[in-house]
């Protein structure tokens, strides 16, 4: 698509008759370019600077007419702010009448705010095609780039281009001090609802008061929402954009001002009415308020109102309006190694050790620390920078003393983590500007940190600016869009905003230490960012490209309605030429915390997880585990065991020795004998019996005495019959063997050692059985089971091993 074809389709309709003539300088620089036949090289030259100046001429009257038209209607809307107050000082006056008042003006700041934005859109368009015209003339110039470069410097310094119109050149304008001026009006219009609907004040949760408080929130109590990367083309345009959607600037001196505003709107009635007809702004109320003195000195703020009353036919210009200047801000992450942590692990990530300082340090300090566990991080702007800096030079700070109990606990926290963990700054530093944003919503708060001209210590500037929305409170994870998140996608998408919606691990930090050995940021960027999502298959993309990529991804967060609508009317249009082939997204499940008081009987829990469940629970054959299979050394089937127990209760019964039985349970508490019922029969009660009984006997707990009494019985049993076979081999081994051998004697010498030996055999078999089955019971045996079983072990294993040595040899 040609540049010229493009600046009309991104430019406002509304005004592309005051567009650069592109193509008519396109065809100039051509002519004069070209070495003509005819030797009117030099006149060809001229009729390109003299259309230059043309063109230069015609947009900074229309951008200085545009500029002087906002300042005056935000003048305007100024004045009827103080005009409202005057009319409704007192608190009882008609509500309804105020309600609306208030309406009306908000709606010519909405309209205010819509015009700054497409005058923003208009600037960038045409330092664009500026920009572009430039380059032609460079790359086709015939006397080389030199003497290209020579002619370029004198259109620049042309008095169109420097000096504009009434002072406004379209190259110089700063819109800056408007965003300013416009936030400054939302405040107070804020204020004015909040009396209006006699709330209080704003919640806990929304009560951000200045810079630091709101750098403090964004960083630990806020939840992120999504970062995008804005292209800055676009960067003036998008501030306006978001003023549009229901937020305002937070900066100190919006928020002094609008203070001292109101307090000096309570005042008004008080004011020389001479002052109060001169004061047809914010300003120049100010002035009024504050230097308010009974005789009008030469150079005070009331001769200062007197020549602007003077002055009052002429236009305004941004002079009257608010100015303010940010300072920069500087980052440092925290670590105890070279390479930090939040390069790994995406949970440190997102709330990393660091400390966030503005330009003078001392007054303007964020402390963040990832404690882990249940809190996983902490914040606090309760510290100096000097404080911080003494920690990681090698001093220690005695919490202890007195200075440091007077702290509040979390910044106590962050010291003695700080020092516990040995951390210290990790190159390289990150310098950016930073303009924040807030909207209260209901019940809801978003803010928005626009961070442009991000400095890599030592590196490089980014070309592009990182924008990250946050939200509290957070979002559920049932929540699959945010309204507030939706709108704003689409706004982006409807004023073709260049914008690319960043992955959830991509913050600003991790960004720009994935950057800090770049050789060409812009290039390195582009694929630092898309490798996170996609397998790249060609070169690095070009700006386009990928901005053409980003707006793919950012209608996939639009609504149903919106993204059919666009996509049926965007059939035609260019696409990105970007061959990527998006990753597999491998949802990483976070470990579950586990309480102390959780129990590991529910079903999640049996695929290796719980603390106490027996991992081979899952075999091949895909069974649960069996409660009631046995357990130890030697297993034992269940009906073996419930066979073996009945056995012995029928033997035990002989002898008056049976297992007392349990105590009969009250038929009374099943429904089918009831207590009113007398005729119920001995058979039913006798069955009722019988299957409480049968339930009883079915449970694990019976299962497992009677295991035990089983297992008990048997290991006695072995241990005695090996204590008594050996001690019979034992026996006849000191008989026989130590008396003189006769000829009788050797006749069945053989058989004995065959008996002595196959005794031996057994009784060694049946000591190791017993000792086995003594560990294969559910619950711990008596301590003299234990002791007895040892010593026996012990004594038939020397007798074995002493009836072998006196057979064999």
């Amino acid at each position: 698509m040609k540049f010229g074809t493009k600046i009309l389709n991104k430019s406002v309709p509304e005004w592309k008759l005051h567009n650069i003539d592109y193509e008519k300088l396109k065809k100039a620089i051509k002519r004069a370019t070209v070495t003509s036949a005819d030797g009117n090289d030099r006149e060809n030259l001229e009729n390109c600077t003299q259309l230059f100046k043309e063109q230069f001429g015609s947009i900074n009257v229309f951008t200085s007419l545009k500029v002087k038209e906002i300042s005056s209607r935000l003048v305007a809307i100024e004045a009827s702010i103080i005009n409202f107050k005057k009319r409704f000082s007192d608190a009882e006056d008609n509500r309804k009448l105020r309600s609306r008042q208030i309406k009306l003006i908000s709606t010519h700041l909405d309209n205010c705010s819509s015009e700054l934005q497409r005058l923003s859109r208009y600037l960038i368009l045409q330092k664009i095609a500026v920009g572009k015209l430039f380059k032609k003339l460079i790359k086709h110039y015939p006397g080389g780039a030199q003497q290209a470069r020579a002619y370029i410097q004198e259109i620049r310094e042309l008095p169109e281009l420097v000096d504009g119109y009434g002072g406004i050149s379209f190259t110089k304008v700063d819109l800056d001090p408007y965003l300013l001026e416009v936030s400054l009006i939302v405040n107070v219009l804020h204020h004015l609802r909040l009396g209006l609907s006699e709330a209080v004040a704003t919640s806990a949760k929304g009560n951000i008061d200045s810079s630091l408080a709101f750098d403090t929130q964004f960083c630990g109590r806020f939840a992120s929402l999504q970062k995008f990367l804005i292209s800055a083309e676009n960067l003036e345009e998008f501030k306006f954009m978001i003023l549009h959607h229901g937020f305002h600037v937070v900066a100190d001196e919006i928020i002094s001002t609008s203070r001292s505003i109101r307090e000096a709107s309570g005042s008004l009635n008080t004011m020389e009415t001479r002052s109060i007809r001169s004061a047809r702004s914010f300003k120049a109320l100010q002035q009024v308020v504050t230097c308010q003195q009974p005789a009008n000195l030469s150079g005070s703020p009331a001769s200062m109102l007197q020549e602007q009353e003077i002055h009052v036919g002429k236009p305004v210009s941004s002079g009257t309006l608010f100015h303010s200047t940010s300072p920069r801000l500087c980052l440092s992450i925290l670590d105890s190694k070279d390479k930090p942590s939040l390069l790994e692990d995406d949970t440190i990530n997102q709330h990393p050790n660091l400390v966030m300082i503005s330009g003078n340090g001392e007054n303007h300090c964020v402390v963040m620390c990832h404690v882990g566990g249940l809190r996983d991080h902490l914040e606090t702007a309760d510290l100096s920078y000097r404080e911080v800096a003494q920690i990681w030079d090698g001093e220690t700070i005695d919490l202890e003393s007195q200075e440091m109990q007077e702290r509040p606990p979390m910044a106590k926290l962050a010291i003695e983590w700080i020092q516990s963990r040995r951390l210290k700054p990790v190159e390289p530093k990150i310098y950016f500007k930073r303009v924040r944003f807030i909207c209260n919503e209901d019940d809801k708060t978003y803010l928005i940190a626009l961070d442009e001209e991000i400095t890599i210590d030592n590196l490089g500037t980014l070309p592009h600016a990182f924008v990250e929305i946050r939200k509290l409170p957070a979002p559920l994870a049932s929540d699959d869009f945010d309204d507030k998140l939706v709108d704003l996608c689409e706004a982006l998408i409807e004023n073709k905003t260049q914008a690319y919606p960043l992955s959830s691990n991509m913050t600003l930090w991790r960004l720009c230490f994935e950057l800090r050995h770049s050789k060409e940021l812009q290039a390195d960027l582009f694929d630092t960012i898309l490798k996170e999502e996609f397998d790249l298959e060609d070169e690095s993309p070009t700006s386009e490209d990928f901005f053409l990529l980003g707006k793919s991804s950012t209608l996939q967060k639009c609504s149903d309605k919106f993204r059919s609508n666009f996509e049926s009317e965007d059939m035609n249009k260019r696409r990105s030429t970007i061959h990527v082939t998006p990753k597999e997204q491998q949802s990483i499940e976070k470990p579950r915390v586990r309480y102390w008081n959780e129990f590991d009987d529910d079903p999640e829990f049996y695929n290796d997880n719980g603390f106490y469940i027996d991992g081979t629970h899952g075999s091949a054959d895909g069974e649960g585990v069996n409660p009631n299979s046995g357990c130890g050394f030697i297993l034992f089937n269940k009906q073996f065991i419930e066979n073996t127990y009945r056995l012995c209760q029928r033997v035990s019964g002989w002898f008056d020795l049976r297992d007392t039985k349990l105590v009969p349970v009250d038929a009374s508490r099943y429904g089918s004998i009831g207590e009113s019922t007398s005729s119920a029969s001995a058979n039913s009660i006798n069955d009722v019996e019988a299957y409480l009984a049968e339930e009883d006997d079915e449970s694990g707990q019976v299962y497992e005495y009677k295991h035990d009494q089983v297992i008990t019985f048997m290991y006695l049993s072995s241990l005695l019959a090996a204590c008594v076979t050996s001690g019979i081999s034992f026996g006849i081994v000191l008989g026989l063997f130590h008396k003189k051998e006769t000829d009788d004697d050797l006749e069945v010498a053989d058989f004995l050692i065959s008996m002595i030996s196959l005794s031996l055999i057994i009784s060694l078999v049946l000591i190791c059985s017993s000792l086995l089955l003594l560990f294969s019971r559910y619950r711990l045996a008596p301590a003299w089971h234990y002791i007895s079983c040892f010593v026996l072990f012990l004594l038939v294993i020397l007798t074995v091993c002493y009836g072998f040595i006196e057979v064999f040899f």
